[in-house]
């Protein structure tokens, strides 16, 4: 589990919902679909209607909502809680693991590269 990230580039963002910190923001600033795309990962908890910061490059410390190991799959998507969990097809492929991360369950945290669109 990591608790590095290096986010070289962010936005401010005023959300239409409260985000928990280290979550998937969408592209409307609220919480993506199950295995949809991202905008990026909440820097902080995001209150709605408030500014806040959101990652959309490179790296950034993602929580996790079941198991996730480089070993098996790198790459993520989304959960239905906006949470990292192991990409499966005809999903959006929201990032990759960094080489050594894994999660063992769910609300653990792990560093992910971000996925541009």
């Amino acid at each position: 589990m990591s608790r590095q990230q290096i986010a070289t580039r962010t936005i401010t963002a005023v959300p239409t919902l409260d985000i928990l910190a280290k979550r998937a923001v969408s592209f409307t600033y609220g919480l993506p679909t199950a295995g949809g795309p991202i905008l990026g990962i909440a820097d902080h908890n995001l209150e709605a209607n408030v500014a806040g910061r959101v990652i959309v490059g490179e790296s950034a410390i993602c929580e996790t909502g079941a198991a996730v190991d480089a070993a098996t799959e790198t790459r993520v998507m989304v959960d239905a809680q906006a949470r990292m969990i192991t990409w499966t097809a005809g999903n959006t492929i929201a990032g990759r693991l960094v080489p050594g991360q894994s999660a063992t369950a769910a609300g653990q945290f792990v560093e992910v590269y971000l996925y541009s669109r």
